[in-house]
């Protein structure tokens, strides 16, 4: 599940290739996972991109950034639920990458391992309180800022973040 939405600004939104990049790997460990031919039967592990009616556009452009052969095992459901539906389908995820945000914080409180990416926040100040999570932050000498944009005007706290970082720590996760 990836949450790339982040209500108090850029500043706080990791890249949609970065997320892109976590779904592709996602999809594709799993589309190589079965053993048997009564596991290929069954369908495989999709990617859901949920949040807000604003986060459908970040939402879209990740799916368009996968390749053809994966794009249809995500689904974008962004701007399409209400919270209590929201909360359900969070807590039935096997894996949330986020930003901090308000739904990194739902999936906290629900035990989902969770990848939470920091920017313009701190993990000190905003942690997601669950020892399911892992917090992605670079500890930049212009981070944490606290502004809604990057007043430096690169977003390095972000765009410096590979997705490698996440994934690796995705893997352990499972």
């Amino acid at each position: 599940m990836l949450a790339p939405g982040a209500e108090y600004g850029p500043a706080k939104q990791w890249p949609a290739a970065r997320f892109a990049q976590v779904a592709q790997r996602w999809l594709e460990r799993f589309a190589t996972h079965s053993s048997s031919q009564f596991m290929a039967s069954l369908p495989t592990p999709g990617v859901v991109v949920l949040g807000g009616p604003k986060d459908q556009a970040i939402s879209a452009q990740i799916v368009a950034l996968l390749p053809d052969n994966l794009r249809a095992r995500a689904l974008v459901l962004a701007g399409q639920t209400i919270l209590d539906q929201a909360i359900a389908i969070l807590g039935a995820a096997a894996h949330l990458v986020t930003n901090d945000s308000g739904l990194m914080h739902v999936g906290a409180a629900l035990g989902v391992p969770l990848q939470a990416v920091y920017g313009s926040s701190s993990p000190v100040h905003t942690p997601p309180l669950s020892a399911k999570a892992t917090t992605h932050w670079l500890h930049l000498a212009c981070s944490p800022c606290f502004q809604r944009i990057c007043p430096l005007g690169h977003t390095d706290c972000l765009n410096k973040l590979g997705a490698e970082m996440v994934i690796q720590a995705m893997k352990k996760q499972s």
